[in-house]
């Protein structure tokens, strides 16, 4: 099973939640707004993203199942 939930099909998370494993889905959430002139919009998604995946051995090495969901990047953000 692929830990990035949307590259699964529906009977492979089926088959995840019928294991009897215990299964985790993680939900990066930030914000796409500006970091200054050097970084790009999309800085806080690149951050919550690798933390999710960051977590991933962890969570395996415990025997839970744990699926990163596609990022919410909606937050609200103030030009500056």
């Amino acid at each position: 099973m692929d830990p990035a939930f949307a590259n699964n099909n529906w009977p492979q998370i089926e088959a995840a939640l019928k294991s009897g494993a215990r299964c985790v889905a993680i939900l990066p959430c930030d914000a796409v707004e500006a970091h200054g002139k050097h970084l790009p919009l999309n800085t806080d998604v690149i951050i919550s993203d690798g933390m999710a995946a960051y977590t991933l051995p962890a969570l395996e090495e415990k025997g839970i199942v744990a699926l990163v969901l596609p990022s919410s990047a909606y937050a609200p953000a103030h030009p500056g």
